[in-house]
């Protein structure tokens, strides 16, 4: 998941539990008291309980792999947040002293802000903030042939290493066959360090990939088989 969506849902999660707060345990001294709408208990818990909801999506959106998966979501907070602002801008129209309105509004506003960069800077290609490459959708286009490229060159090599080792396994102990087995070792040296570069190349591609698709995509779930199916082949051979 992209770095930015990843931070606007836990800043999100935060506030909602700290909305929870204000209107259960402050409810009367800082919803009621200073708040143009009067003390009302049972409003206020119904609005705790939606914070609850809203929280339990934030913790249940960060476990996504796929940026896109989760940007409904972000798409959903950043509209609540222009709601929730519109209606303490009205409130501070006509009451621009009143002391309760002034932070929500103010906290609001910056959710808006910040949710639409997030919307706006996740459909672009660049780095996230742990050096991991990130795409948009039609990069990730070419990304998919680059990998599909790598994986077939891969099990390309494995096979040169296979038909090199089965050369060398004819009959290992015959004089005439050292220089023979010496050339293949050396051979085989390589493509082992040729496979290695290629899947270290295809592991930063495929994480990209997979997170502007979709998880259940075919070619995201084939395609990862095929990459673990790589890595014990790896494993056998090298």
């Amino acid at each position: 998941m992209d770095t930015r969506v990843r931070v606007f849902l836990i800043v999100c999660f935060c506030a909602f539990v700290f909305s929870f707060a204000i209107q259960t345990v402050f409810q009367k001294i800082v919803a009621g008291d200073m708040s143009t709408w009067g003390f009302a208990p049972g409003w206020q818990r119904e609005i705790a309980f939606w914070n609850v909801g809203c929280a339990i999506v934030a913790i249940g959106s960060l476990r996504l792999k796929s940026t896109r998966d989760a940007l409904p979501v972000v798409l959903g907070f950043t509209v609540l947040f222009f709601l929730l602002g519109t209606n303490h801008a009205f409130v501070l129209f006509q009451d621009p002293v009143s002391k309760f309105h002034w932070p929500p509004f103010v906290s609001n506003m910056v959710g808006l802000f910040f949710g639409v960069k997030t919307l706006v800077q996740s459909r672009g290609g660049t780095m996230s903030g742990n050096g991991t490459l990130q795409l948009d959708v039609k990069d990730s286009k070419k990304t998919k042939k680059t990998i599909d490229a790598l994986i077939k060159r891969t099990e390309g090599l494995f096979k040169s290493i296979g038909e090199s080792i089965s050369t060398i396994n004819q009959d290992p102990f015959l004089p005439a066959n050292r220089e023979t087995i010496t050339t293949e070792n050396l051979k085989i040296a390589q493509l082992r360090r040729e496979v290695a570069n290629a899947i270290a190349k295809i592991d930063p591609l495929f994480e990209a990939a997979s997170q502007v698709l979709p998880s259940d995509d075919v070619w995201v779930l084939e395609t990862g088989e095929a990459i673990e199916n790589l890595k014990r082949g790896r494993a056998a051979y090298m």
